[in-house]
């Protein structure tokens, strides 16, 4: 077959074809090259979240152990049963305890003979000087332990009965009385509060323990509530001079500081504590 000859018009028709083509040729490859480098960036993205997601996973577990550790710091370790030990047996169902009065979370009013002093607290005036009329008598006790080395005629427990009078005023008729007669019947003196204070703060022992060396030791009973509230007290009543010591020795020429060894109830006796002292 002869070779046809083409014309003008057909070379530059395809010419115009043949550079389309080159360009989407260019275009092609250029779109190619941009996928590869995005399907480059994802992977390498990928591996940026498993390397985050391992490292989180590492986080979480560290977490996990710390928060284990301060559990056990706070609320004390459980005892575990020994390995083999069975399965303890599904206790009987107790019924629930009937709420408490009021004045079950009061002391109990000594008898008579257990009474070791009485002391008469007498008025006969207000205030304002007039006389009191419907003069009253109440009752208020005293529970206390003696100091060994300082009380003659040594006992257990000393007991004081107080019968306080209580009158109105013929002039103002407001009503008065020889002491303040709010607050409870029967109350803790001043010696078992300062020997609360020194067991729990001083020597570190438990509630438990405080309630079972006053019992054994002076026939006195104590609750956990009533412990609590005597710290509280002498923390408020002590706190000036705590403060005081403390600018003194802030004060000092010299301070040095140091840890002790502490026990603390809830990390089974183990623990420490921060002191200061001057160069005194």
């Amino acid at each position: 077959m002869a070779n046809k000859k083409l014309s003008q018009k057909e070379i530059a028709k395809r010419m115009i074809r043949l550079r389309n083509l080159e360009k989407l040729h260019r275009v092609s490859k250029q779109m190619r090259t941009k996928k590869d480098e995005l399907i480059e960036a994802q992977a390498k993205q990928l591996d940026n979240f498993e390397v985050l997601a391992s490292q989180q996973q590492e986080l979480i577990e560290t977490q996990a152990i710390r928060i284990a550790e301060l559990e056990a710091m706070v609320f004390g370790k459980k005892k575990r049963p020994p390995t083999g030990t069975p399965p303890p047996e599904d206790k009987p169902h107790t019924p629930p305890k009937p709420p408490r009065s009021k004045d079950s979370f009061k002391r109990a009013i000594p008898p008579d003979d257990a009474v070791t002093d009485t002391v008469p607290v007498l008025v006969d005036h207000c205030q304002c000087g007039g006389k009191l009329t419907n003069i009253t008598t109440h009752e208020r006790y005293i529970e206390d332990i003696p100091l060994p080395d300082l009380t003659t005629g040594y006992t257990a427990k000393i007991v004081t009965k107080y019968l306080v009078q209580r009158g109105i005023c013929t002039a103002c008729g407001k009503p008065t009385a020889g002491q303040d007669l709010g607050g409870a019947v029967v109350s803790i003196g001043p010696n078992t509060r300062l020997l609360v204070s020194h067991l729990i703060a001083g020597l570190g022992m438990s509630y438990s323990q405080v309630v079972s060396l006053l019992l054994s030791l002076y026939g006195l009973t104590i609750q956990d509530s009533e412990i609590a509230r005597i710290l509280q007290k002498q923390h408020q009543k002590w706190q000036p001079a705590y403060q005081q010591l403390l600018t003194d020795i802030r004060g000092s020429p010299v301070v040095h500081s140091d840890e002790s060894p502490w026990p603390i109830q809830d990390l089974q006796g183990a623990g420490y504590a921060w002191n200061l002292s001057d160069a005194l």
